[in-house]
This record gives C-alpha cells, structure tokens and sequence, in this order.
C-alpha cells in the first residue's frame, strides 16, 4: 500500500477515535471488525459492525476508507427512503436530531446516514441512539447500546485473523483448519 494510503487511514483512523471515544462512552467491544483491501483502487476498507438491542435484524455499520470515503450505515427495517429521507435520531435522552439519510432503492434495507462526522461527533458523547427511520410499513425505531471506547488495535487483530484463516482455508486438504488456525494464534502472541 502507498505511502500516502496507509497515512490517510492513520489519519481517518485518528478523527474517528478521537471523535467517538471523546467522553469514554460510545462504542465497545461488542462491535465486529473487519479489514478488506479494494485492489482496483489500492484503497483499505475497515468495517466496524454493531448490532441493535432488541432487534435481531438492527445492524449500525461504521466504514472507513483509506480514501476519506466513509460511511455510517443502518439496516433492519423496510425503509422508505428513496433517494433520500430524514431520520429522526435520539442521542441518550436528549431530544431528537434530524439526519438525513439515502438509499439505492425505492424500499431498501440498507440507508446511509448522509453526515457521517456529525453522527459520530453526537454518537461520541452517548450511551444509547435510537433511530426513527420511515419504513414500508409505517415507522420503525432501532436501538443501538454503545458501552465502551473503540478498540483501535481490533481492526489490525482482524486484518491477522483473516490473514491466518486465508492460510487455513488454503490449506484445508493438508490439515484440520481448527488446529491451524491454534497454530497461527500461538504465533502472532
């Protein structure tokens, strides 16, 4: 990766922590990392995924790209949210902010929150945030618990662990993949 990349993911990374670990409340352990590389365009993707409280399907998806293209995505309902739409958000117990909000699709299951700084500068200082989107069906709340500060080191564990889990599977026909993936967590400690 270039030079310029791998600073434009440190700095991308550095804003995101600061801005969401400011007060030590938003953002725990309970989110699911993830590292993919777009080789078309030698840009590193870090995903972090969290999901909701109380709605199995809820998912609160944060993107970051070593290009600055991030993106704070929310699935777990039929939205009506096309091209775009205001979400009502509800940072702990303060009164409702308006986000606004796009999708691809006339009903999709996936939108994107438009500012992607400002959710996380208000996310930054809440324990709980609660989405009221429109929906096919009417309104739908989805509620989201963040417990902890980021773990900034989580994204390079992952990218190892996928790494190791490449090797294994390549290696598949050779050797269990459960002792091989033993035998590449012992090395990286």
């Amino acid at each position: 990766m270039h030079r310029q990349n791998k600073a434009l993911i440190h700095t991308a990374s550095a804003i995101m922590i600061a801005a969401i670990t400011h007060g030590g409340n938003a953002f725990s352990a309970d989110w699911r990392y993830h590292v993919t590389t777009d080789t078309f365009d030698n840009v590193e993707i870090r995903t972090a995924t969290l999901p909701g409280d109380g709605n199995s399907s809820a998912m609160l998806r944060i993107v970051m790209r070593s290009d600055g293209a991030n993106l704070a995505g929310l699935t777990g309902a039929r939205f009506d949210c096309f091209p775009q739409c205001d979400v009502r958000i509800k940072f702990d117990d303060a009164t409702p902010e308006v986000f606004t909000a796009s999708s691809t699709r006339m009903v999709s299951y996936t939108i994107s929150i438009n500012d992607f700084h400002g959710l996380m500068r208000k996310a930054s200082h809440a324990k709980t945030m609660i989405v009221r989107a429109q929906t096919h069906d009417g309104k739908q709340d989805l509620r989201f618990i963040f417990h902890g500060p980021i773990e900034p080191e989580a994204w390079d564990r992952a990218k190892t662990d996928q790494a190791a889990s490449a090797t294994c599977q390549a290696n598949a026909v050779k050797e269990d993949y459960s002792a091989c993936m033993a035998r590449q967590a012992s090395k990286g400690r």
